[in-house]
Parts: C-alpha cells; sequence; structure tokens
C-alpha cells in the first residue's frame, strides 16, 4: 500500500516495499514524528510545516545510525521533500491507498 503525500504541485510516495523505514524506528523515542506518521499512515494525516521541519531531523538521525541501503535510499527521497514543506511553509496532504 503506497502512502501518497502532496505539496502543491509536487508528488512523492512511499511505497509498500519502502515501510521498512517504519519498522527500522518503530516505537524508539527518538523518533517521534516519524512513527506519528506510521501511526497515522492509513488517516491521510495533514502535516504541517513545524512537523516537517521535525521530521527531516529524524531523517538525518536516522540516516547517520542507519547501515541499510534501502533504507538510506527512502531518506535520501524524502529529505528534500519534507524540507521544502517546511522552508516553504505549506501543509503535506496525504493519502493511503
Amino acid at each position: 500500500m503506497a502512502f501518497d503525500m502532496y505539496l502543491a504541485n509536487k508528488k512523492i510516495f512511499i511505497d509498500v516495499h519502502e515501510e521498512a523505514l517504519f519498522h527500522k524506528i518503530n516505537e524508539d523515542e527518538r523518533f517521534p514524528k516519524l512513527n506519528w506518521i506510521w501511526e497515522h499512515f492509513y488517516n491521510g494525516p495533514e502535516i504541517i510545516p513545524e512537523i516537517s521541519n521535525d521530521i527531516v531531523h529524524e531523517l538525518i538521525l536516522l540516516k547517520n545510525i542507519c547501515e541499510e541501503e534501502k533504507i538510506i535510499f527512502v531518506i535520501e527521497k524524502l529529505l528534500p521533500f519534507f524540507s521544502n514543506a517546511y522552508r516553504l511553509k505549506m501543509v503535506i496532504k496525504t493519502r493511503s491507498d
């Protein structure tokens, strides 16, 4: 099941095989916002700019401690998207299949 995210006219998604990112951080207190996304994955949460900023910092931390290339690939895909949302002060709309 894909998790689609929309920022103005840009779209990015977390595909089924990329959900391993959430399994890696499941219930780890260092990643409260990423865990929040996982908890609300199927409810189509809106992600406000402040949360996007927190997610950027959590993704950077995860990238620094993770050794799995498939997860690092997902992190590198997501970082610019969340960074732009914060920088532009825009809400990310989401939808899951």
